[in-house]
């Protein structure tokens, strides 16, 4: 059972963890919760316009791409989460 629920994408239940390098700032997008990622940027646009200091931070997302998962290959190309570039979770 557990190898036949790695075939079955799970459209609509993600959570995407981003956050910027030294974990100034973090947030979650949850499409399922309406939580989205233009909402997080946003956010994110709002928390470096209040903090002048950290007005050169950026976003990074914290979950790795599992490529061995081809049939969300698709996702890799056209959901603008996996554009943003990869770091450690702190």
């Amino acid at each position: 059972m557990i190898v036949a629920s790695n075939f079955i994408p799970r459209i609509g239940f993600e959570v995407f963890h981003f956050q910027t390098e030294y974990k100034e700032f973090e947030g979650l997008v949850t499409p399922a919760k309406g939580a989205s990622l233009k909402s997080l940027e946003v956010v994110f646009e709002d928390f470096k316009s209040s903090h002048p200091q950290h007005k050169d931070l950026s976003l990074c997302r914290t979950f790795k791409k599992p490529c061995w998962k081809f049939w969300i290959w698709g996702a890799y190309l056209f959901n603008p989460v996996w554009k943003y570039p990869y770091c450690e979770r702190n």
